[in-house]
């Protein structure tokens, strides 16, 4: 499969006759916004190498019978492993026996809903050296302090400056209509409400996004709502130091930011790439009903410049 987002999979999925069960997981996680722009990359064997874009090669004139410039870019060797992201569900035979495969649907739509928060809230908060090393890498993680591409609001904390904010969306090297801010719900509210702000008037304003849903726009930059995560826990709250939060600005797509994620051997024959779902039927150990969904993902930013943050924002109202 080429480099597709998890929305362009979906409907990939659906045209081949996937099952009812996966489409129902697949169309789950897309509710998020955030999950169905993301792209994934299929990677064969585990681990994804790459060369991450450090520096860019110098380009010199040069006068006649002189030699062309031949200076290289900067290129470091980097890899990501691949996470495991599956889930046994799991459905008492008693409640089957009682109230049919509703009572299976809910516990799959359950889980359904909680892999799209964790998705969502590892983009963002993913940290590999945490939980034994068995989560993905987020963005929070990926863009280093110290680095270029890490901007603080002010010294300490307070409001969001608009030219902090300018400031961040052009740290991020691709054109604006290729670029999305992500924000946490309040601070969406707070942008949202910022359109009537002197401080920001003609920077924000509200149009039909590509999937034709209304959306909100900053200097043309479209931006994104997080959500809560799976415990009820505002994934970009103001939950940082000081009371303050982060907004992201980000570019996804091949060598940019992406998703990477395996292949699966499906029981019915065949490998498949990306998330897989299936029946493993009743369970010898417990009267349990069992479907499994299988997932081995991670992500990566490929070149230096593919994403920014800016951190130390209080809930004030903002600032020119």
């Amino acid at each position: 499969m080429a480099t597709l987002t998890l929305w362009e999979q979906f409907q990939l999925r659906a045209s081949q006759g996937a099952s009812e069960q996966e489409l129902a997981v697949r169309a789950g996680i897309n509710l998020s916004p955030l999950n169905a722009i993301i792209p994934f990359t299929g990677v064969d064997n585990g681990a994804y190498a790459y060369g991450l874009e450090r520096e860019l090669p110098t380009i010199s004139p040069r006068a006649l019978n002189e030699a062309n410039d031949d200076s290289l870019g900067r290129v470091t060797q980097e890899a990501e492993v691949l996470k495991i992201y599956g889930k046994d569900v799991k459905t008492d035979r008693a409640a089957i026996d009682m109230y049919g495969m509703r009572a299976h649907r809910q516990q799959l739509n359950m889980n359904i809903r909680a892999l799209r928060l964790r998705l969502e809230r590892d983009f963002i908060k993913g940290n590999k050296s945490e939980n034994s090393g068995r989560n993905a890498s987020g963005l929070e993680h990926l863009i280093t302090a110290g680095s270029s591409q890490y901007i603080s609001n002010h010294a300490t904390a307070g409001p969001l400056s608009r030219a902090k904010l300018d400031e961040l969306i052009d740290a991020v090297d691709v054109p604006p209509s290729e670029k999305r801010l992500i924000v946490g719900k309040h601070m969406g509210r707070i942008l949202g409400a910022a359109a009537s702000n002197s401080n920001f008037a003609g920077n924000v304003d509200f149009r039909l996004n590509e999937f034709g849903k209304q959306a909100a726009f900053f200097n043309e930059v479209e931006i994104i709502r997080t959500d809560v995560d799976e415990n009820n826990e505002p994934i970009q709250g103001f939950t940082e130091a000081s009371s303050t939060t982060s907004i992201y600005c980000v570019a996804l797509g091949e060598g940019l930011v992406t998703g990477i994620q395996g292949f699966v051997e499906v029981p019915s024959g065949g490998r498949q790439e990306g998330l897989a779902v299936y029946d493993v039927g009743e369970m010898h150990q417990t009267p349990h009903m069992l479907t499994r969904i299988a997932w081995y993902l991670n992500f990566v930013m490929e070149n230096k410049r593919a994403a920014a943050r800016l951190d130390k924002i209080t809930s004030a109202t903002p600032i020119a």
